[in-house]
């Protein structure tokens, strides 16, 4: 059977889009939660499902698993957390590898007099034209002020890879010390704040470097 160009075109591109649709990976959602990608995960324990933004019930038991939002601000990430932990649950929080539902480790770091510093925050300095706020990451060490900040050429979000590289290249240089303080500015979302938290927890290697958190989750 012959087709003329025109109905080869039309079986070629509905051909491509089918390919495209086959191989794309499936959306994951947890109800109407978006979760947030990370890479330093580790399995799920089973447990009781909370979503934020979502009512947190009362009273709770066991491993809870809260699926946030990765457009909830991280104040009310951190305030659905603590609540979790009022009711009586161990917080389970939830994000993606990929496909696969895992969750973000505990953290055990303490601040630290000698830790490196990571301020994950908004700023109206710099910003595009018609951006009232933009997103950077600042770098400093432990005993003084000076930081190195960078922000994405689109201002909107935390750059993960950034973070990895530059806390990397700190803990090469500034040996021996191994701690790094994230301080995480409320404003930001639970997507930029994750960036931050796991960018510094996967910059140098497994067990290499200490990391706590302000607020912590």
């Amino acid at each position: 059977m012959s087709y003329t160009p025109f109905v080869r075109r039309f079986l070629c591109s509905v051909s491509l889009t089918l390919v495209a649709a086959a191989c794309a990976p499936p959306e994951v959602k947890i109800g109407k939660v978006n979760l947030v990608d990370a890479d330093g995960v580790e399995p799920a324990a089973e447990g009781t499902i909370v979503e934020v933004p979502g009512p947190i019930p009362k009273s709770l038991s066991g491993p809870v698993r809260i699926a946030i939002d990765g457009d909830v601000t991280y104040a009310d990430a951190v305030k659905a957390i603590a609540a979790v932990k009022a009711a009586g649950g161990t917080p389970v929080l939830l994000v993606l590898d990929r496909n696969r539902v895992v969750a973000l480790p505990p953290l055990s770091g303490k601040k630290s007099d000698t830790a490196i510093r990571l301020k994950a925050r908004t700023d109206a300095d710099g910003c595009k034209e018609g951006q009232a706020l933009c997103v950077q990451a600042c770098i400093s060490p432990p005993d003084n002020d000076t930081a190195t900040c960078v922000r994405r050429p689109d201002g909107k979000h935390v750059d993960r890879a950034f973070v990895r590289q530059v806390l990397a290249k700190a803990i090469r240089e500034w040996a021996p010390l191994s701690d790094i303080h994230v301080w995480i500015d409320p404003k930001l979302s639970w997507a930029d704040a994750v960036r931050a938290i796991d960018g510094a927890r996967t910059c140098c290697g497994e067990g290499k470097v200490t990391v706590s958190v302000e607020p912590a989750p």
